[in-house]
């Protein structure tokens, strides 16, 4: 699911959604409760770099080590 955006950024053809940061926090904790994970757990499956799922590295990619 695609958090929701406060504004839309136009660059050429390029769209940058810029979420608030309540959107952010509720965005990250939706995904990782479909995994059925925590943020300390997903930080545990990056630094040792195995991943229990697709879904659980593209979160990674995304968020990296936020602290949400």
């Amino acid at each position: 699911m695609t958090p929701h955006a406060i504004a839309p950024l136009t660059h050429d053809d390029v769209q940058v959604l810029k979420p608030s940061p309540a959107d952010w926090t509720d965005f990250v904790q939706r995904e990782l409760d479909e995994l059925g994970i925590d943020m300390s757990e997903l930080r545990r499956q990056a630094r040792e770099r195995d991943f229990q799922s697709t879904a659980a590295r593209e979160l990674w990619v995304m968020v990296g080590d936020s602290k949400t």
